[in-house]
């Protein structure tokens, strides 16, 4: 097997691991403490979560700009097995404990986060010269496939296992992240230029030549590299916004049309079960294939252009049939997202250099989206009582325009310094 391909299953296998992880702590973390504790202290936890998940980025991005990120994975999975493996053991004496099933649920939060983080920073650190979008593709499709595994296992098993037996088979999947972290990218290979054999192979030395120019003026220099990231930056917080209402505003929806409880669980696990396969299909057979063929703009573009259609026609119709409709296609929009947009706004850090790269990711993954989050919960915390659906729907409608306003920026930047002439002067990457 390749370098390539043996990279390519590596992270796959990691954030197949990792993501299952995440879904079985995530789905234990909410269900247990709203049955436990109840819903109504569910905003401060979201908050907490937020915050907690803000200060555990803080601490990665001061480790990975002084150890090498392999490492850094392994401190981090060890601290969140003992974790797991702890809260387990306590919950089987205190069933109740508002700490436990709190902590329960924000290790949940800081696994997705770290998650994206680090899939992420290896990816890019691996594949950021790939001509194809196909890696970023391949290894996102690990976090789909773990959440039609987990989610069908814990289905099955929901009457037979106890949640403490699940947490504890959290801290199992930690231990086979740890043991894969042995064949995940070394520093040393990052950025490695191939082999002189494989070179003779592949092109000519003049090719060669050209193609190392190319590296070095492919990437954004000075003033130009960081108005790129804060545009990452501002992008991904206006979207984790914008989300985390209409997140909320289809669970309110659903709520108010399926009274039921059993209907309600049932309409949520087909939505979850539906989105998976759908985006797994759609990561199999055409997610490589329109990314390589339109760029990153496309799916950046499109993903705010399609809600801002939903959200005018929630505006437009008030019955709770069509409502329901409405916020399930919105909802359904992840589909396009964790498909096309995520793996597209992945290879958009790859034009930076690695040093800034992999400190953007850890910023932008791990700070500015739980930031966005928390700021969000704030804010249907103190404000929700008080807005009507329409004016809820008409706020983050208003924030789709800074929404594509960034991706363009960042899609325009990206192809403009993606595929840069041979000898193209440092000030045309930055007119200023």
């Amino acid at each position: 097997m390749s370098n390539s391909k043996q990279t390519i299953v590596t992270l796959f296998g990691f954030s197949f691991l990792s993501a299952a992880s995440y879904v079985v702590t995530s789905a234990l973390g909410i269900s247990l403490f709203i049955s436990r504790v109840g819903s109504y202290s569910l905003p401060v936890v979201l908050v907490a979560s937020a915050l907690t998940v803000i200060l555990v980025s803080f601490a990665t991005r001061w480790l990975i700009a002084r150890i090498s990120p392999r490492l850094c994975v392994v401190m981090s999975w060890l601290i969140m097995g003992a974790s797991s493996l702890l809260i387990s053991l306590s919950l089987v004496k205190d069933h109740h404990s508002f700490f436990l099933l709190a902590s329960l649920y924000v290790l949940g939060e800081v696994r997705g986060s770290l998650n994206s983080v680090y899939v992420t920073t290896f990816t890019n650190d691996s594949f950021a010269s790939s001509s194809t979008k196909r890696p970023y593709v391949v290894v996102a499709m690990g976090g789909p496939i773990a959440g039609i595994v987990a989610g069908a296992l814990m289905s099955l098993g929901s009457t037979e296992i106890q949640g403490t037996t699940w947490i504890a088979i959290v801290a199992a999947l930690d231990l086979a992240t740890l043991a894969l972290t042995r064949w995940l990218p070394r520093p040393s290979s990052f950025g490695r230029t191939p082999s002189s054999k494989s070179l003779l192979k592949l092109a000519s030395a003049k090719v060669v030549v050209r193609e190392r120019m190319q590296a070095v003026h492919r990437r954004p220099i000075g003033h130009a590299a960081y108005r790129y990231r804060y545009a990452l930056a501002a992008l991904v917080g206006v979207k984790v916004a914008v989300l985390a209402l209409v997140g909320y505003q289809w669970k309110v929806v659903a709520g108010d049309y399926f009274v039921d409880e059993q209907r309600l669980l049932a309409y949520f696990a087909a939505f979850y079960a539906v989105s998976d396969v759908l985006i797994l299909l759609l990561q199999l057979s055409t997610a490589t294939k329109l990314l390589d063929r339109f760029g990153i703009g496309l799916p950046l573009h499109a993903y705010p252009l399609l809600l801002a259609v939903l959200g005018v026609t929630a505006l437009a119709t008030g019955t709770p049939a069509m409502m329901i409709v409405v916020f399930t296609l919105g909802r359904g929009l992840n589909v396009l997202r964790r498909s096309f947009h995520d793996p597209g706004l992945a290879s958009a850090y790859s034009i930076l250099d690695p040093k800034i790269r992999r400190e953007t990711i850890v910023v932008v993954k791990g700070m500015i989206k739980p930031f966005a989050e928390a700021v969000a919960a704030l804010g249907l915390l103190f404000f929700s009582s008080e807005l009507s659906a329409s004016q809820l729907t008409f706020i983050w409608l208003v924030m789709l325009v800074p929404w594509f306003w960034f991706a363009h920026w960042v899609a325009e930047t990206y192809d403009r310094v993606g595929t840069p002439r041979v000898g193209v002067a440092i000030e045309e990457l930055d007119p200023s």
